[in-house]
């Protein structure tokens, strides 16, 4: 018998009340995890701002820049109506600050949050004191991840809900009743990723309250879940605010907490007694001055979790997926690494390149080219005014495909032109992704170029198939460029500038988070249970370390699916490629048996509905397939905007408004009134990026690991990683080249050759035997390199981590370990 819990209903169990304070019965996280798995609130979790999710936000925050922060959510004009029947538009005005007649009272958000989405009603209030009709729009930022499923409006005694119809039938039916003098409503989403809501035939001192229904995947950030409003959705000054969150998760909640102190102080928090749910409320009189924030921190689990839905009317039933396995894959230890990866380095070769700019960059590629694995297809992309890349497509990483990348390495110049990265980009991304090789693309550049914005969304379409790491060079560079190629592809990037050092370490720290432990290849299978499913996304993107895998299913009703879900529960597989290159098997059950029973949100069913039509829009887009019936389809029922689909509220007015129409814009208010400026709103440049954390490197007392191959400077606080801090790195003098001269010499799997052309001396051997030359002369340079170039470490280490992997891998070492040991050590003995 199926269990039937509410999504708004909570946890059954009783419940303790406590503040947000330092209350002695409220419960940290702390009281159920372990020692170096802890981690503050203040730390790592908190750096929401770098968060992948985060990243549509940051857009709008650089949109911002130089004009009202939130000029483009909440109340603002379209165009003058006509003020008879059938008479011509007037041309549009704005009402500019100086009255206040148009205002927001009173905000209300009541949310529902599972191990993977969210559900939230935000209701809206506001105050009409004009003499004459007003037509406005509502506008309101609505990150990739968020759909509006719910929109009702409330005005004069009543309350209209919105219908989904198709985008150009609901258009229809809003011009046509407000030529008629009614009132109507339009609500769709524009290209630009804004909701928003025309409001036109408003009677004069009419209020309006505007409800929406938002589901949204919950923000992930680390091992963390997020849940963020952002202060674009509200204006800049005061109104009542009220939040209530319910939050009901599979395992117990270590810890939430509202980011900032004016909204934790405004907060009560109550858990239930099994902490798997608990009620976090707000209520401030202040508005919303500053961005949102609520991190919950669940306990850990290394398998998958499924959180089954139940439609009984429909006998159908919709799974979300949630996996965070780097618990895991941080066990893997770094020499046993053998994972599979697409790496592709695009090069910029422009005149502004020229003198040590490129010089550096060639020192870079070459210890680059020699951290790869024989697991690796690669391809190096030099680009200027045009672009040419040394293969066709991506080859395999070997001695033969080394020594060319070589050859054109030591021939590279700063003579191609101008910056036209563009091009390159979308050639890379054009060509078809390998899903056991994830891609992996590498920029170099220190230019600008004349489509940023619309270069960065077009990387963003491939970030399912796609990382990419930049590093911005010189003072010159397009931060912005830099910062948004990496963050649209959820990938990483650094910042060197024309007076800085440490060039190589630079580009080597991005490809070490690069080759950091991940599960790859990754496939769910539902056939193999009896079940016939809608999976989105249709892609499952590689889970890298330290991000969490969110998928979702749609089961709709067959009798193959009936004769399926009657058996209670099922298990399902997830298989994935692993760090050291054998493939995993994770076991899920799908608990048919205990289904959450739908409410009117149904929220997993909608979720997983919008996935599958933004997977078809993308479809749509990329490979110009029509896929209209099947998006409008999942659109109605599900009530979702999207592409094809609008929400429309239309009404007869008893009294059909014909006076002349006045145009507001709610945002403004009067030039003396106070407002609340947000500190967050001037977003300062970063002028240096942390390094993700290596899993394997020396652990902190925060849990997290600190590189040991990157000396840096402490920065105050990940969480305020958007100040500017400075880095102390090393000059690579690279000792007349002697260190790059060694790893030139480095074959493919990791070896040198007993006719490596040295600089020092090379002891005898003493392990006998004319097959063992290589192996000594492979055991010698890491001795040296250990010795002599210690302070190199950076340039060195991921050189020497395949050089030990491939010594394991000797039949003489394979039999007795310790005798890798005892060489190694007699080698730095000998070495003078």
């Amino acid at each position: 018998m199926k269990k039937i819990i509410s999504f708004f209903g909570g946890s059954n169990t009783s419940t303790t009340s406590t503040s947000s304070s330092k209350s002695s019965s409220t419960v940290s996280y702390k009281d159920f995890v372990n020692d170096t798995s802890s981690l503050s609130l203040d730390d790592s979790r908190s750096d929401y701002q770098n968060a992948h999710y985060y990243n549509y936000y940051r857009y709008i925050e650089k949109e911002s820049r130089g004009t009202d922060h939130r000029a483009k959510s909440g109340l603002q004009c379209r165009r003058v109506l006509p003020n008879q029947l059938n008479a011509p538009a007037l041309a549009p005005s704005t009402l500019h600050s100086g009255s206040s007649k148009f205002t927001l009272k009173s905000v209300e958000i009541n949310s529902v949050i599972t191990d993977t989405c969210s559900v939230s009603t935000l209701k809206k209030h506001f105050v009409n004191e004009y003499e004459s009709p007003v037509e406005a729009f509502y506008q309101l930022p609505l990150p990739p991840q968020a759909s509006v499923n719910g929109f009702t409006v409330e005005f004069d005694g009543k309350v209209l809900s919105g219908v989904i119809k198709e985008k150009e039938e609901a258009f229809q039916a809003y011009t046509d009743t407000i030529a008629s003098g009614g009132q109507a409503f339009l609500g769709e989403k524009s290209a630009d990723g804004y909701f928003t809501m025309s409001i036109g035939n408003l009677p004069p001192k009419k209020d309006v309250s505007i409800t929406l229904d938002i589901i949204s995947e919950i923000g992930t950030h680390l091992d963390s879940l997020h849940f963020c409003l952002h202060r674009f959705l509200f204006p800049n000054y005061s109104f009542d605010f009220k939040a209530n969150l319910k939050v009901n998760l599979s395992t117990p909640i270590q810890d939430i907490a509202a980011l900032e102190d004016v909204y934790q102080k405004a907060s009560q928090i109550t858990y239930s007694e099994d902490k798997k749910s608990v009620t976090f409320s707000t209520h401030s009189t202040q508005g919303v001055p500053n961005n949102y924030v609520v991190v919950i921190v669940p306990h850990s689990t290394p398998e998958p979790k499924a959180l089954v839905e139940y439609i009984e009317k429909e006998k159908s039933y919709a799974v979300a997926l949630s996996f965070y396995p780097s618990c895991i894959l941080d066990k893997t230890p770094e020499d046993e690494l053998n994972q599979k990866m697409e790496c592709i380095i695009i090069v910029d070769r422009s005149g502004s390149m020229s003198g040590d700019r490129i010089e550096s960059a060639k020192r870079a590629l070459e210890i680059m080219m020699r951290s790869l694995n024989e697991n690796t297809m690669f391809n190096i992309v030099s680009f200027g005014s045009g672009f040419k890349k040394l293969f066709p497509s991506s080859t395999r990483y070997n001695d033969a495909s080394l020594e060319k990348a070589s050859s054109l390495i030591a021939s590279m110049d700063a003579d191609m032109g101008g910056t036209e990265l563009f091009e390159p980009i979308k050639d890379v991304l054009a060509m078809p992704a390998l899903p056991e090789y994830p891609r992996q693309v590498f920029i170099l550049t220190d230019g600008a170029v004349s489509q940023r914005e619309v270069l960065i969304k077009y990387v963003a379409s491939e970030c399912n198939t796609t990382r990419i790491f930049t590093l911005g060079i010189g003072n010159g560079v397009d931060k912005e460029l830099v910062i948004g190629l990496s963050k649209a592809c959820k990938g990483h990037y650094e910042m060197v500038s024309d007076t800085s050092s440490g060039f190589e370490e630079r580009v080597l720290s991005l490809l070490s988070i690069a080759t950091q432990p991940m599960l790859s290849n990754v496939h769910i299978n539902w056939e193999g249970a009896g079940l016939q499913v809608v999976q989105a996304p249709l892609s499952i993107r590689p889970i890298y370390n330290r991000e969490r895998m969110m998928i979702y299913a749609l089961i709709e009703y067959t009798d193959k699916n009936e004769s399926t879900t009657k058996k209670g529960a099922v298990t399902v597989t997830l298989t994935g490629s692993g760090p050291t290159g054998n493939n995993l098997e994770f076991p899920i059950t799908i608990d048919f048996a205990n289904a959450v029973h739908s409410d009117a949100k149904e929220l997993v069913h909608s979720l997983a509905a919008y996935q599958s039509i933004q997977d078809l829009e993308q479809l749509e887009k990329k490979k110009s397939e029509n896929h209209k019936d099947r998006i409008v389809k999942l659109g109605k029922r599900f009530r979702l905007v999207s592409k094809h689909t609008s929400f429309v509220v239309t009404a007869e007015s008893e009294e059909p408004t014909l006076d002349s129409l006045t145009q507001v814009n709610a945002l403004s208010k009067l030039e003396s009134a106070a407002s609340v400026t947000s500190s967050g709103d001037q977003a300062q440049e970063l002028s240096c990026k942390l390094s993700a954390p290596s899993p394997r490197s020396r652990r902190l007392s925060s849990g997290f690991a600190q590189s040991q191959s990157m000396p840096m400077k402490e920065c105050s606080k990940q969480s305020q990683s958007f100040k500017r801090c400075e880095e102390e790195r090393s000059v690579p003098t690279m000792q007349s080249n002697e260190l790059l001269d060694i790893l030139r010499q480095q074959k493919a799997n990791g070896s040198w050759a007993s006719k490596t052309t040295l600089k020092f001396t090379l002891p005898k051997n003493p392990i006998g035997g004319s097959d063992t030359d290589d192996i000594w002369t492979t055991i010698a340079i890491i001795a040296h390199l250990q010795k002599v170039h210690a302070d190199k470490k950076a340039q060195w280490n991921m050189v020497v981590i395949k050089a030990l992997k491939w010594l394991k891998q000797q039949p003489a070492f394979v039999a007795d370990p310790s005798q890798l040991a005892t060489f190694s050590q007699k080698a730095s003995e000998l070495l003078k």
